[in-house]
């Protein structure tokens, strides 16, 4: 992403909690800044009870997809009764796993095997197996659920598999920078981010073509690993396992705006669904730090266990799920009050959550 010097201040528009900056002249919007209004987070957090109390429903039962990376097997958990429904085989060191939009399969990467196993979710059966290239690692989902992009970061690959999850065959393949490792779709536009953990970079990807189109140079900043998009699509918050730090990026400004240092071995990241609140796992550590997304500063830690790895929200943001890797479990914590509520046992070196 070549960085290009904004113009001159015309007009700004107050949107949400940012400013957009916008040319009287085009009408064109170029640039977006943070707008922290005192007390913000109060008023956020009253209107938000304000409407769960009046539109309260029984707490939603979900299941949970679990790579197992010792065991070489997939556990679902029902969230329900916060038991292992089944173990389902996949290949060997199975690392990441997603679920599709509309939830009828969950997706494990195979990094020992080099497959994609895609799992029927009503049978809980392997439906299909698919090649895929050099050590693969992370996955993700289009929001629209037509596009299923697979990073292999190996020398032998450094791509990005594109499949059909309509017909599950390969439509495309993305060559991206050294040590490509996760991908993460920008649920506000047709964009895509993968880090590039040897070009010390973040790539944006124009689903629609396939293709490459910038750049970001963080050479400056350290390794990239895992990421996510908040879901106003302003900003990605990359992990950096080297440093133990997560760099915050204003996506449109296409530049590094804080550094958070977190827990040792940053790793796993996921955003709640309305945005509030970041949980950064620390793989070295046995905590998983959160961060308030209005504020960008570190609210608190929560001890899950030794060597935590993947953690997601569920849908609706009451609870989170986090793969505890040195415990053969997952923490399940209540995403509201940030405490542990509970522990499942699972199959061996648990590594990463996918939330039906």
């Amino acid at each position: 992403m070549r960085r290009r010097p904004f113009q001159r201040l015309d007009s700004a528009i107050f949107r949400d909690k940012f400013i957009v900056r916008q040319s009287r002249k085009t009408g064109k919007e170029y640039g977006v800044s943070p707008l922290r209004i005192p007390g913000a987070r109060a008023l956020h957090l009253a209107i938000s009870t304000l409407i769960l109390l009046a539109a309260a429903q029984p707490a939603q039962a979900y299941r949970l997809y679990v790579s197992c990376r010792g065991s070489d097997k997939v556990a679902v958990i029902d969230t329900n009764t916060l038991s292992v429904v089944t173990t389902i085989p996949v290949g060997k060191s199975p690392t990441y796993i997603e679920v599709t939009r509309d939830g009828k399969y969950a997706l494990a990467v195979s990094t020992g095997s080099r497959m994609l196993y895609v799992i029927d979710t009503r049978s809980l059966e392997v439906a299909k197996k698919l090649p895929l290239g050099d050590r693969p690692t992370g996955i993700s989902v289009s929001p629209d659920n037509r596009q299923v992009y697979v990073v292999n970061e190996g020398p032998l690959s450094k791509d990005i598999y594109v499949f059909d999850p309509d017909t599950w065959t390969r439509i495309g393949i993305i060559m991206t920078g050294r040590a490509p490792y996760n991908v993460y779709f920008d649920p506000t536009s047709s964009i895509a981010y993968v880090t590039n953990g040897g070009s010390n970079s973040l790539s944006s990807i124009d689903v629609s073509t396939h293709s490459i189109i910038a750049e970001l140079d963080l050479e400056d900043y350290g390794r990239p690993q895992n990421l996510a998009v908040t879901p106003d699509g302003i900003y990605a918050v990359v992990t950096d396992d080297a440093k133990d730090a997560v760099w915050i990026i204003l996506l449109k400004a296409e530049r590094v705006t804080k550094k958070l240092p977190v827990s040792r071995g940053s790793h796993g990241v996921d955003v709640s669904p309305d945005g509030g609140y970041v949980y950064v796992s620390g793989m070295g550590s046995d905590a998983v730090t959160v961060i308030d997304a209005y504020t960008w500063t570190v609210v608190r830690t929560i001890r899950v266990g030794r060597g935590p790895y993947g953690v997601r929200f569920a849908p609706d943001g009451k609870e989170a799920y986090v793969a505890v890797t040195g415990e053969n479990k997952v923490a399940v914590i209540d995403a509201e009050r940030h405490e542990i509520k509970d522990r499942v046992e699972v199959c061996g070196y648990p590594f990463w959550v996918a939330v039906e």
